[in-house]
């Protein structure tokens, strides 16, 4: 069998997850994780690729030109198709054929990919250096830095290069620059910056033989050894028998507490009930989460409950915005990742336990109206009363944002100034109720003081709600023919190939309406959680 760059970046993380992720008995699945960041980081890479790539062919439509070649066109964007190889040896020995054969000319090559020993490897772009005489290297990543595992990757492409024998000049990993803006000056930061690992690369080279030898052996059907524990001290290496029965009374729970959990896993306490705290280094917050554990109840700290909920100042207006983030900025004005509004849920309440009204916003998908929300904005919410927000940076950069695009600064100000972030009181720990878990979020808070809850929408929560309208935008974008067109079509190929494999993805696709239900949920909730504060400060003072 076949073993993709991500096999082998799963695998150097933890082989436990590995098999976990990509073995069902005699199943063979991809190495895509089932958390949604796994799907979202691939159709990144499959759109940074095809920017990289794109100066590279001729004419910037796809046409190839006598001093290069352009491989599996034919097959559709090589993430994807990348993750097929795994399944269809033959396909992968057909690829790393035809790279052989295109090296053999010392033209560059556009989208190759070698394999040594069942280890292959994707290579973006691979030209001839004469005076080095050795090929030169480039991988096109999603990261505005380099990241660990960047450095994995460039080690298995050098470990690839010398078992094939094949001279290797140069390894540049080219990412993105933090500071690049869409349509800013003329002399600002490019889009991408390249480091040379060749030198890193090849001092890890060594390490790698038993990795991938290993790695073979346990697609061959070799088990993880028993005594096998990965460096993260994940919950898959942590014995069965050092994991608390009740979950609400794990280790693992506590609120910003993982090396702590680990330390105390590692000496066999995994359950909060067994926990010295006067004898270990135990925070403030943590402290009330174990008291509330043990005792069962809410805890609530009245000054603090009541200096919160007398700085809202009626009419409330509830919001919440959906925003998505890409590698490559899609608008002006936008960096690398930078998150753009496009969805707005706004409850009002003019007075307490008053009447509430729902508006929302919507804008088109792979249209920029940045400028009309901004509008519409400004009237849902009015000149005067508190904007409650869950996590207030976030939703006053989503403002700001839009104030400068559409031109008016001092009006975001002013709307950010009447903002009041319902996550305080639960960050702050002047509430909390045992069933958080540790967690502050509203997904966790919600159920855990009110009987609202999530469970009958499609979305699974903002991240879930990013990356579904992304694909809506792709879908729009990738009509266009010019290259952010392709860029689009390359990540939404990324999905599909991962729905063909058998796994249904994360990002199952849902409907605009779906996503718009859903922010309006969030604030919903948001009213909710008021209302029940507000309860829990009347029962504190009658105490």
């Amino acid at each position: 069998m076949i073993a993709s760059p991500a096999d082998l970046l799963l695998w150097t993380r933890c082989r436990r997850q590995w098999v976990h992720h990509c073995l069902d008995g005699t199943r063979r699945w991809p190495a895509l994780p089932r958390e949604m960041t796994g799907e979202a980081n691939l159709r990144e890479t499959a759109r940074v690729i095809t920017i990289g790539v794109d100066p590279l062919i001729d004419g910037g439509d796809g046409a190839q030109n006598p001093s290069q070649i352009v491989l599996n066109d034919a097959d559709g964007p090589p993430v994807a198709a990348a993750i097929h190889v795994v399944l269809d040896d033959a396909r992968a020995r057909g690829w790393h054929d035809a790279t052989v054969a295109a090296l053999e000319t010392h033209r560059r090559v556009v989208h190759g990919l070698l394999v040594a020993k069942g280890q292959a490897v994707l290579l973006d772009a691979i030209e001839w250096h004469p005076r080095l005489e050795g090929w030169r290297v480039t991988l096109f990543r999603p990261g505005t830095g380099l990241r660990g595992v960047y450095g994995v990757e460039a080690a298995a492409v050098a470990w690839v290069f010398r078992e094939l024998a094949l001279p290797l000049a140069e390894l540049a990993v080219s990412y993105l620059e933090k500071g690049f803006r869409r349509d800013g000056e003329e002399d600002g930061p490019a889009l991408f910056r390249d480091s040379n690992l060749l030198r890193r690369a090849e001092k890890r080279v060594r390490t790698l033989d038993g990795e991938i030898a290993a790695l073979g052996a346990a697609l061959a059907g070799a088990p993880v050894a028993d005594g096998y524990r990965c460096s993260q001290g994940c919950r898959l290496c942590v014995p069965r028998d050092a994991v608390a029965e009740d979950e609400r009374f794990s280790v693992f729970t506590l609120h910003k507490g993982a090396q702590l959990a680990r330390q105390l896993a590692g000496e066999g306490i995994t359950d909060l009930r067994d926990v010295d705290a006067a004898a270990r280094r135990i925070s403030g917050k943590q402290r009330i989460q174990i008291e509330a554990v043990l005792s069962g109840n809410t805890y609530v700290d009245p000054a603090k409950l009541e200096a919160f909920l007398s700085g809202l100042v009626y009419p409330l207006f509830y919001l919440d915005f959906e925003a998505y983030a890409e590698s490559v900025p899609p608008y002006g004005g936008l960096a690398p990742y930078e998150h753009l509004p496009v969805l707005a849920s706004v409850h009002r309440q003019m007075e307490p336990a008053g009447e509430v009204l729902h508006t929302t916003f919507v804008a088109t998908p792979g249209v920029d109206e940045r400028v009309r929300f901004f509008e519409w904005l400004q009237g849902a919410v009015g000149a005067s009363g508190s904007i409650v927000v869950f996590s207030k940076g976030f939703e006053s950069a989503m403002v700001r944002q839009m104030a400068a695009r559409a031109g008016d600064i001092g009006a975001g100000d002013r709307l950010v100034t009447r903002m009041v972030d319902l996550l305080a009181p639960f960050s702050d720990f002047a509430v909390y109720h045992p069933d958080q878990r540790g967690k502050v979020s509203l997904k966790r808070v919600l159920p855990a003081f009110t009987e609202a809850h999530y469970d009958d929408s499609p979305l699974q929560d903002g991240m879930h709600a990013n990356l579904a309208y992304t694909r809506h935008a792709d879908e729009a974008i990738a009509e266009r023919r010019d290259v952010d067109g392709r860029a689009a079509a390359a990540a939404e190929a990324v999905s599909h190939a991962i729905d063909r494999a058998g796994r249904t993805p994360a990002a199952t696709q849902v409907s605009v309406d779906d996503i718009v239900t859903y922010c309006g949920v969030d604030t919903m909730a948001m009213v909710h959680l008021v209302t029940r504060l507000r309860e829990l400060l009347g029962t504190a003072r009658a105490v």
